[in-house]
């Protein structure tokens, strides 16, 4: 039986329920930061707490309800001058909250932001915030099965330091110093620290090592190793109830990651408990109910043959329980795509689950005496009948070395052959996965086809796939734009994109296959390119970090940087309508190289556009809304009278 709840958004909800199958937007809806998120269960279940962003344009508060009575309405906490980034509940009546402020509008170098995080107690009944300590910090575990206490990582110097705080108490006790020599510590979720990761340095490639405890030891015991120079993976991912074995994302010497039982004590790999011929293993889930059942695997991840993020689930009872739970939930809620349980009462009785897809812009339920009541969604401005349909196409390479893997969202107005925006992720040697994908439904909604290839150097696909990016040599600019280019023309062939209304977009990596399309030598087949925080500089931006590569990491970053394809050389080679977008408190790719780009293009007589988004940093979720909004009216703009690729919803001046 389902049964809705109280719009917990309720302007928003207003504003959303006025539209219609096919109507466009206005990009405030866009621009809109995530209305509701972090939604947890206290451990009795009793209480529901959610961030939700009251205005457009204005930071989130906490909303905390009582399940069994939404319609009460909720209680409201917010902090004066930092921002609530998440929260943990660590009993029924206290919340562990993490804050984040922006102390500067300068960054200090690459990868030194301008954000400070430190954590804070929430008293629900007293409605009172007491900071931890006096250490800046962020969670590391919630200990799921421990009342009031909660694992903090705080750093100190080029260290990181673990405390155990008890809020009853009052207290902050110091369980693990931070060694350098010993890093991405992770506790399982009795709190006891499990795996950790080192290197030794030698005449030889440097090595990489697992490190292990079982829970009660005080000592790391070295479980396996990788010489810098493998480009393999290995990673524990969860714990058997029997210490001595751990699960193992790994290549173990093949192609694709497969799911492993590891023996720590002979360090060799054992059972191959899950394994894929069509690519990697893409991670695991564990039981919903973390307090009952800790750190208990029950599935292995894959994508299917159509795009879509499955799971293939263990033959034992609980396994079993958790897949015939989520078969129930799935017949039941609208939309289902990517549904899991993200939070659920120590009794196992009460649950929240979510569901997030290309029909779905992410919507929590509450299943509590056998009802589901629909809670909220993360933008309640855009409806499921309004958003656009994703597909899942492979096509061949020119070069006849490999198939590429895309995202096809197909507009839901206008018809084919479509306006295309090619759309490439950044990274780029990261696995994308698409469930639901903002920018790429923003711009179908304006009657834009947009595809998302997995070119050459995406992960997911296996060692080859990602390798070919930069061995022999790196192929920005060469093969990885072909594999690109090859997605548009593709999809020209099946009449569905226009080959004279093509352009691409993209951010980060993508921001430098945009500037590398807007002046590629020859066979140039788009009519414009926008490249937000891009490297423009190869030189410049693999200097940053150049000294400290080692390895693999250093044939990855420096043949692909130095051999690839470097924009601000070729500054005269322009010729199609270039926008450039950066934030001015950019960490990753800084401000300096965009700017010295635009002095390059400036001496050479090309023409472009830019816009300064005011204290951004390079990640989106950083960006806030009247910056969103700044660029994707730009954005649209561009496309419509600069680049000559209007659209019916999205018309030229």
């Amino acid at each position: 039986m389902r049964r809705l709840a109280i719009a917990v958004f309720t302007f928003l909800s207003m504003l959303a329920g006025t539209t219609h199958a096919n109507e466009v937007y206005p990009l405030e809806y866009w621009a809109a930061q995530t209305a509701v998120s972090n939604v947890r269960l206290s451990p009795d279940g009793s209480k529901l707490a959610m961030l939700v962003t009251p205005g457009l344009g204005v930071d989130p508060v906490i909303q905390i309800y009582n399940t069994n009575s939404l319609a009460e309405g909720p209680r409201r906490y917010n902090a004066a001058s930092l921002k609530i980034e998440n929260f943990t509940w660590i009993s029924n009546d206290t919340i562990v909250v993490t804050f984040s402020g922006q102390v500067r509008e300068r960054i200090r170098g690459f990868n030194q932001g301008t954000f400070r995080y430190t954590a804070a107690t929430l008293d629900v009944e007293e409605g009172k915030f007491d900071r931890i300590g006096d250490n800046e910090g962020r969670i590391a575990s919630s200990l799921p099965t421990e009342a009031n206490k909660v694992i903090l990582s705080v750093p100190d110097r080029r260290v990181t330091d673990y405390y155990l705080a008890d809020i009853d108490r009052g207290t902050e006790r110091l369980i693990l110093k931070g060694n350098e020599d010993v890093f991405s510590i992770n506790f399982d979720d009795l709190g006891n620290p499990r795996t950790a990761n080192s290197v030794t340095l030698g005449g030889g490639p440097a090595i990489f090592q697992t490190l292990y405890r079982k829970p009660g030891e005080r000592s790391w015991t070295v479980i396996h190793e990788l010489s810098e120079e493998s480009f393999e993976q290995f990673d524990v991912v969860g714990f058997y109830d029997d210490p001595r074995y751990v699960y193992v994302l790994a290549h173990n010497g093949a192609d694709k990651v497969s799911l492993w039982k590891f023996d720590t004590e002979q360090k060799q790999f054992m059972d191959r408990v899950y394994s894929r011929t069509d690519g990697d293993v893409i991670g695991i889930r564990v039981h919903s109910n973390r307090a009952a059942n800790p750190d208990e695997l029950v599935a292995a991840s894959y994508l299917t043959a159509d795009g879509r993020r499955d799971f293939e689930f263990f033959d034992t009872e609980s396994a079993a329980s958790e897949g015939a739970l989520l078969d129930q939930l799935e017949a039941v809620i609208p939309n289902a795509y990517y549904l899991r349980i993200i939070s659920r009462s120590s009794d196992g009785n009460t649950l929240l689950a979510y569901n997030i897809g290309p029909k779905d812009t992410g919507s929590y339920y509450l299943v509590k005496n056998g009802q589901l009541q629909y809670i909220s969604s993360g933008n309640p401005f855009v409806k499921s009948n309004n958003l656009s349909e994703l597909e899942y196409v492979k096509y061949p390479s020119r070069h006849g070395d490999l198939t590429v893997p895309a995202w096809v969202t197909i507009p839901s107005v206008g018809k084919a052959p479509y306006p295309t925006i090619v759309l490439p992720h950044g990274g780029p040697f990261v696995q994308e996965v698409i469930d639901y994908d903002k920018w790429s439904q923003m711009l179908a909604n304006q009657g834009y086809l947009v595809i998302q290839p997995q070119y050459r150097g995406s992960r997911g696909y296996g060692l080859s796939h990602y390798t070919a990016a930069f061995l022999p040599r790196g192929e920005g600019g060469g093969k990885m734009q072909d594999d690109k280019d090859d997605g548009a023309l593709y999809l020209a062939s099946q009449g569905l994109s226009d080959p004279n209304r093509l352009a691409m977009f993209g951010w980060s990596y993508g921001g430098y296959a945009a500037v590398t399309a807007a002046s590629r030598p020859a066979d140039q087949i788009y009519q414009c390119a926008i490249a937000g925080a891009s490297v423009p500089d190869t030189r410049q931006q693999v200097n940053y970090y150049r000294d400290r590569l080692r390895g693999s990491s250093r044939v990855e970053q420096l043949r692909f940087w130095d051999d690839s394809y470097n924009p601000i050389e070729n500054p005269s080679g322009v010729n199609i309508p270039l926008l450039l977008i950066h934030g001015t408190s950019d960490q990753r790719t800084p401000l300096r190289g965009v700017r010295d780009y635009m002095k390059a293009l400036d001496q050479a007589g090309s023409t472009y556009k830019y816009v300064e988004l005011p204290k951004a940093d390079h990640f989106f979720g950083t960006i806030g809304y009247d910056n969103e909004l700044k660029a994707y009216s730009a954005m649209l703009d561009f496309l419509a009278n600069d680049c000559g690729i209007p659209t019916e919803q999205n018309p030229a001046n």
